[in-house]
């Protein structure tokens, strides 16, 4: 909504100065070639086998943050049979500008034919971004045969960042998917759990877009809620959930640390957990506050910015870097249910790649 009123601004705007119709013919041309050029290069990447060449196209800034990318379009590369013989497509863009600084999105949608099979593919992009120049690239190409789309339980429900074949054409039972994780070491499951499960998926309205995964995983973490002692207590399960909207806002970066360290309580035994909130002005919800802990004989301090009750993502990233730098070959891996749940594991990356690759839940090295 908010894009597609700025969009309506934009041409308001031009209309009122007289602006003519040719302008946009070319500005809508111009856009429409250069989604047609980033087809055409994926296209040549996949006719030459040449996975560089498309991990070229992506932007730096996913290049770094989307784990097993090298495996992801190797399997891209591997998907499209027979030889090319078209493609064509139409391409949405949103732009927005923020005190003379620009950032444009294209996203590509396009209908491949080759000499065997029939295919549809989407790619998302950013061709400009004043602000952050490392953004500009592709983040997102998925793509399905087009049997599979005309599929009747065919869904595109894929992350916002990845590279992604065949689509969601249904989702695993959480029977499936507890056996999934109990082979990736992540416990807790039982019958009753997975019943209820199910029930509450089949009473969702049909516009819902809802990730079983990641809701089983967020019922694996989120521990336990001691509501008259204000208290919370890890499960340990493998997994560690949090609702970026933190209910116990006074000692909530405590609780998370407290939750990552129970992923691994030898190896993250985090000590002396202290949480300053002095410089938090409550009634505005605004200022910052730190929390300092001791790890390896030492002493680290992060610090979060206040924004009411909503947790600072930024605590998260400078606790990874940390745990990187100081720890073994370990790292903190997060995933989201697309709406406010943090999802945080405690893997190597070989665990992270294998993992995201069976479930379809994106991982991240950093939020």
């Amino acid at each position: 909504m908010k894009k597609g009123l700025l969009f309506f601004i934009v041409i308001t705007s031009f209309s009122l100065v007289g602006c003519s119709a040719g302008y946009f013919s070319k500005w809508f041309h111009s856009e429409q070639k250069e989604a047609d050029q980033i087809c055409q290069q994926i296209m040549d990447a996949y006719e030459q086998q040449d996975s560089e060449k498309l991990k070229e196209l992506f932007s730096e800034e996913s290049k770094e943050n989307m784990a097993g990318l090298d495996e992801k379009i190797a399997s891209f590369l591997a998907y499209i049979h027979g030889n090319i013989i078209s493609f064509e497509g139409d391409c949405a863009s949103s732009s927005e500008s923020d005190y003379g600084k620009k950032k444009t999105e294209l996203n590509g949608m396009y209908h491949i034919i080759t000499d065997e099979e029939r295919y549809c593919m989407n790619f998302d992009m950013y061709s400009e971004d004043d602000e952050n120049p490392q953004n500009i690239g592709l983040y997102k190409i998925e793509i399905a045969t087009e049997t599979e789309v005309n599929s009747e339980k065919f869904v595109w429900d894929n992350p916002e960042m990845g590279v992604f074949m065949g689509g969601e054409k249904m989702q695993k039972s959480y029977k499936e998917l507890a056996e999934i994780f109990s082979n990736y070491d992540i416990q807790g499951t039982n019958a009753q759990m997975i019943e209820e499960l199910e029930q509450d998926y089949k009473e969702l309205p049909p516009e819902v877009i809802f990730n079983k995964a990641a809701m089983l995983l967020t019922v694996l973490g989120q521990g336990e809620f001691d509501y008259e002692n204000m208290t919370w207590t890890p499960y340990e399960n493998g997994v560690y959930t949090f609702d970026v909207e933190f209910f116990n806002v006074d000692n909530m970066y405590t609780d998370f640390l407290t939750g990552v360290s129970s992923l691994d309580r030898e190896e993250l035994d985090f000590k002396n957990i202290q949480e300053d909130t002095s410089q938090v002005n409550w009634e505005e919800g605004t200022g910052k506050r730190t929390v300092t802990f001791e790890w390896k004989d030492k002493q680290f301090t992060l610090e979060a910015v206040v924004v009411d009750d909503w947790f600072d993502v930024n605590v998260a990233n400078e606790l990874n870097k940390i745990i990187k730098e100081y720890g073994n070959e370990k790292q903190l891996f997060f995933a989201s249910d697309g709406y406010q749940e943090g999802i945080v594991f405690y893997r190597d990356k070989k665990w992270a790649d294998a993992f995201q690759m069976e479930t379809g839940l994106e991982l991240v090295e950093y939020n």
